[in-house]
């Protein structure tokens, strides 16, 4: 059935978190569908999101077993196929909607954009802090003047025509919605910016199907970035991509943390 918005929420072992997320999304009071694919999970999660959500009817849950965990591509990728709303939207089960979100989303999906971006908090549970949070001004941003945190994909809303075809690289462990989002980029050529704050990321959950595992990660990441850069003859988006590129090589931190600690 036709909604207006669909959430994917992908979730491996979050047993811990996950009806916290599913309750951020069952008290917006809109016209959604979300969307949870379970990759592999192994301690509970499927059941404890069972138990969060039966009595809403926009809730579906997927769960597919397999030998082993596919990663947050192949579910972001299982939840695009089923997705039934005019928009897409995606969360991770550790992070949470902040209350008002849809009536946020309702009032800028009439502006002529197809990749709609809003704010987000960075919270950090253990210390109780919220320290970092992203402060764009509303209006419309171009691929020379992209506004900050565009390459996440937590934090927007796009066009179900401009994703239709455009899938998340499978194997990804980090990434992933970079490269999502230069393809998106490369057909919409500007997102839309609102100004609010509707994403509250939760920094605690070990088990984050984003986070990078090993050096090999990385080199899988900046071997896709070239590719894309090869691909596209127009020299913005390939400009725009380069740039996140130049990040991934020249970074202290992604070594220091990534590749020394294999």
């Amino acid at each position: 059935m036709k909604t207006q918005i669909s959430v994917i929420v992908p979730y491996k072992n979050a047993a811990p978190w996950i009806a916290r997320c599913a309750d951020s999304l069952r008290l917006q009071d809109g016209d959604m569908e979300f969307i949870f694919v379970d990759d592999h999970s192994t301690d509970g999660s499927y059941e404890a999101l069972k138990a969060a959500t039966m009595e809403d009817k926009r809730f579906v849950r997927i769960t597919k077993a397999s030998p082993d965990g596919h990663g947050v591509s192949w579910a972001r990728n299982i939840g695009l196929e089923i997705a039934h709303g005019d928009w897409i939207a995606f969360l991770d089960a550790d992070d949470e909607w902040l209350p008002g979100t849809y009536e946020v989303y309702k009032d800028i999906i009439s502006t002529p954009a197809e990749i709609h971006q809003e704010n987000t908090l960075r919270h950090y549970v253990d210390k109780g802090l919220t320290l970092r949070k992203y402060e764009n001004a509303p209006g419309f941003y171009d691929l020379n003047n992209l506004p900050e945190l565009w390459v996440g994909c937590c934090n927007k809303l796009y066009k179900r025509d401009l994703v239709k075809d455009i899938r998340f690289i499978e194997g990804m462990q980090y990434g992933e919605d970079e490269l999502f989002n230069l393809e998106c980029l490369a057909k919409a050529r500007w997102i839309h910016h609102g100004g609010e704050i509707t994403v509250r990321h939760n920094v605690e959950n070990p088990n984050s199907l984003s986070h990078i595992r090993t050096g090999r990660d990385l080199a899988f990441q900046i071997q896709k970035l070239a590719e894309f850069i090869a691909d596209h003859d127009d020299p913005d988006i390939r400009r725009t991509a380069y740039d996140i590129l130049s990040v991934h090589i020249n970074s202290s931190w992604y070594f220091r943390g990534i590749c020394e600690g294999e």
